[in-house]
């Protein structure tokens, strides 16, 4: 399943659309509108992005504020202004593999990927920038315990330090930020000896699948919860990423 089954990941794809941004030039603290936006793309096609729960606050809201509530609106402009082929460059650069379907909606997790992949693109901005495919099995021994097979991590560059430390910074507001996803986080005993602790809710069409990725100094968690069928969906706030989700992270 982890390494198999793909399904959306809803808003926890939002962070490579903030880390292409902050690549290229924007600052967590860069000022966007929560309003109304209506995308333009091939063959006079658009897209008009709503929030999950139908409201345009038309606030003016930090990136960081933006990803810390889930603004989709927000996310929607900056995908705009890198484009949506930047936010799978990223993401791949990151370490997703699957296929990714180049469309304005890229930016709020349309295309399926798997929970591996998700832990392993968040490892790398939490890594400082330094991608490492996980290693699954570390060495294969023979019945007397001698090692016939070693494996070890390869790791490669792919982030700078200073773009990686916003992005470490950005996940953060998750729990630090009025209204935050990940706001729930509080009721549980994390932050003895001044843990730090952040992370990314996911919620699909209809309550389909709820996902977690939360990070630490030195751990990434990814979440899914769903069903084998996508027709069948969770009723309510039940089946959103903070409610499902977050609790097993």
């Amino acid at each position: 399943k982890v390494t198999q089954s793909k399904r959306q990941p809803g808003s926890t794809f939002k962070p490579f659309a903030y880390l292409a941004a902050i690549d290229k030039g924007c600052d967590p603290c860069d000022v966007f509108e929560d309003k109304p936006v209506i995308i333009k793309y091939e063959q006079n096609q658009t897209w008009q992005p709503r929030n999950s729960d139908g409201v345009f606050t038309y606030a003016y809201k930090t990136l960081r504020r933006a990803m810390a509530q889930s603004c989709n609106s927000i996310t929607a402009q900056i995908t705009e202004i890198v484009g949506w082929q930047a936010v799978a460059d990223y993401a791949k650069l990151c370490g997703i593999t699957s296929n990714l379907t180049i469309v304005p909606s890229i930016c709020l997790g349309s295309s399926d990927v798997t929970v591996f992949e998700m832990a392993n693109a968040y490892g790398t901005m939490v890594n400082n920038g330094q991608k490492c495919t996980p290693i699954i099995i570390q060495s294969v021994n023979d019945n007397q315990g001698n090692a016939l097979a070693t494996f070890k991590p390869q790791f490669s560059k792919v982030l700078s330090d200073e773009t990686s430390f916003l992005m470490r910074h950005m996940l953060l507001g998750s729990i630090e930020e009025p209204e935050g996803t990940s706001l729930a986080l509080w009721n549980y005993k994390l932050f003895d000896n001044q843990n730090q602790v952040g992370g990314k809710t996911g919620t699909t069409s209809n309550n389909s699948d709820a996902w977690y990725v939360g990070v630490t100094k030195n751990t990434v968690t990814a979440v899914w919860t769903g069903t084998d069928y996508r027709s069948i969906h969770l009723r309510g706030d039940a089946g959103q990423g903070s409610r499902a989700a977050l609790p097993i992270f």
